[in-house]
């Protein structure tokens, strides 16, 4: 009965102990999913957070990507329109000196034509006077030729 009761203590040690073993275990088991799963809201939260900063961020970026090449769009059409009203102006200003050097060029035509009558006018008489005056020598000479021979 000893023996018997011996092992009945030493059986019900064996247990207490690993109860208490569990327990523990358990206990430390617990506190372990409690902290693993804290962690996992943690991470979930602060991903949350990252998302919702990096989506704003990204937002942000496109805004100010649409708003750089809106102010690109309007600078490249102010461009456009004074490289267009200067091409305007500098063709005015081309055509008005055409039209200037048009104009000077037929007036040095129209005086080098008047100057080139003058003198053709000018050799014409000259010319004709001295055609009468040899035609008057010629008629002199026949006259004075006709006398001899009457004589």
């Amino acid at each position: 009965m000893k023996k018997v009761l011996l092992s009945a203590v030493l059986v019900t040690a064996v247990l207490f102990t690993s109860c208490r073993e569990v327990k523990e275990n358990a206990e430390k088991a617990g506190s372990t999913l409690e902290n693993a799963a804290n962690a996992t809201g943690d991470a979930v939260k602060d991903a949350a957070n990252a998302t919702g900063d990096a989506l704003g961020d990204a937002a942000n970026a496109t805004g100010d990507a649409v708003k750089d090449a809106a102010n690109a769009t309007g600078d490249a059409l102010n461009d456009a329109a004074n490289a267009t009203g200067d091409a305007v102006k500098d063709a005015a200003n081309a055509t008005g000196d055409a039209v200037k050097n048009t104009a000077e060029g037929a007036k040095k035509l129209a005086t080098d034509a008047v100057d080139g009558a003058k003198k053709m006018g000018t050799d014409a008489a000259n010319a004709t006077k001295e055609a009468a005056a040899k035609t008057g020598s010629a008629v002199e000479e026949a006259g004075k030729d006709l006398k001899k021979k009457m004589n």
